[in-house]
């Protein structure tokens, strides 16, 4: 694995949820997550963020954090959810996506996030610049398991010439991606339009990257991997 060095004080994906808050003056926050995933809503920065709402699916009726949480499903997919917000026109400024690791719940989480995305907001993405290839089983593992999101993460973002994008080398890989203007949010939502309801089209068709040694080979090209100086000065 290539390794970039790391600079600076920010280590973790909510240190840069809460950066990115500070920095473009966001209030409005979403959390996707599940069971197994997330893990860090209570630090999200209140201060920064007045509006904190969180999805959570493949979730037990009986899972209570004592926080709160919009939309809770036991389903193995988010769709639900997010057609509750996109119903009721709900945009955010920060959409954090930390995905059930397969590579169609990863691809359905981001593409749905950036229909409730504002045209001047940020998705950031866990889990996209795996370590070692015992971490990228496409099915769950107990344990550290990335799984797919990696390789659905580059997908739609090579996919989508309307989209700025880049991978923060910090906590296993902050994926960050960006509307380049308002024209190209709002051709990505018409797009869009009418797939909340169902399972998304699993998209994956072989690729290069999806064989470890090339992405391992290609890992900083692929993901537009920055070290947190490089992140900070590219802004």
């Amino acid at each position: 694995m290539r390794k970039i060095q790391n600079l600076g004080r920010m280590s973790t994906k909510t240190e840069l949820i809460n950066w990115i808050g500070r920095k473009y003056k966001y209030t409005k926050y979403l959390e996707v997550a599940t069971l197994t995933t997330g893990h860090e809503f209570s630090f999200v920065n209140q201060k920064i963020y007045s509006t904190n709402e969180r999805i959570m699916y493949r979730l037990p009726p009986e899972f209570d954090d004592g926080m709160p949480i919009s939309c809770r499903s036991p389903a193995d997919d988010s769709s639900a959810c997010f057609k509750s917000l996109i119903d009721q026109g709900k945009k955010f400024d920060v959409v954090f996506v930390d995905p059930f690791h397969t590579y169609e719940a990863s691809r359905r989480d981001i593409e749905l996030a950036l229909m409730v995305l504002n045209t001047e907001g940020t998705l950031v993405v866990h889990d996209c610049n795996p370590p070692d290839k015992k971490y990228i089983s496409p099915v769950f593992t107990s344990g550290s398991w990335v799984g797919e999101t990696y390789l659905a993460f580059i997908d739609i973002v090579r996919e989508n010439d309307k989209v700025d994008y880049c991978v923060v080398d910090i906590d296993w890989g902050c994926g960050v991606i960006r509307f380049n203007n308002a024209d190209s949010a709002t051709a990505y939502n018409a797009r869009m339009v009418g797939k909340t309801c169902e399972r998304l089209n699993n998209y994956r068709t072989r690729k290069k990257y999806y064989d470890w040694e090339y992405f391992d080979k290609h890992r900083i090209s692929l993901l537009n991997l920055k070290s947190v100086k490089e992140f900070k000065r590219q802004l």
